[in-house]
């Protein structure tokens, strides 16, 4: 049976992506949390659109005032798709 995968994106030297807040950071002390935000490196911008790339195509939505959440299947989600 193949091990489990993690589904936090990683650098190909397999360190943790940074994504410039600390979860979890509501309400927003600097806007790092909302998804867009001005106030993020560009590398922590980088990793957030990776992620904002990969997650839709597999049928999730982001709650845009919270980078890491990723919806499928509840109300916010239905919201969004239709």
């Amino acid at each position: 049976m193949p091990a489990p995968t993690s589904s936090t994106p990683r650098p190909a030297d397999s360190r943790p992506a940074r994504s410039a807040s600390s979860i979890p950071c509501c309400p927003p002390r600097n806007g790092a949390c909302y998804t867009h935000a001005k106030t993020i490196t560009p590398s922590a911008r980088s990793h957030r659109n990776t992620l904002c790339c990969a997650m839709p195509a597999a049928g999730f939505v982001n709650r845009l005032t919270e980078w890491w959440h990723f919806s499928r299947g509840c109300r916010y989600w239905a919201f969004n798709t239709t």
